[in-house]
């Protein structure tokens, strides 16, 4: 799913709630707008070392790793490079995530 397909997928599920349960109705370009803003605060927030914790996804935080040398043996000889230093996004599913998965998981595999 990329961006567009998350924005048209977010805005039916607002427009199908019932309307008693509606603050408003949501044009597309709100829903698109909302998760971009909501996208370039978790990036900030990541940046600035704080984690993000979502009890129905997980976690997502930030590591950082040490250089070192990895080894290419594709070209046929082996060739030495060294990975710099780095910060890598980390993330480690939430229980309820991977429940839900295991619990759904034979309905999605049977479907494609």
């Amino acid at each position: 799913m990329n961006l567009r397909e998350w924005v048209k997928a977010t805005h039916r599920v607002l427009a199908s709630q019932p309307a008693e349960n509606r603050q408003k109705d949501f044009l597309n370009s709100d829903v698109d707008m909302v998760i971009r803003q909501s996208i370039g605060v978790l990036i900030k927030s990541l940046q600035a070392g704080n984690d993000l914790y979502l009890d129905d996804l997980g976690r997502l935080w930030v590591e950082q790793r040490e250089p070192r040398k990895v080894v290419n043996n594709l070209s046929g000889r082996s060739k030495t490079h060294m990975l710099a230093k780095r910060r890598v996004v980390r993330f480690r599913a939430s229980a309820r995530l991977v429940r839900h998965l295991n619990q759904s998981g034979s309905n999605a595999a049977s479907e494609r």
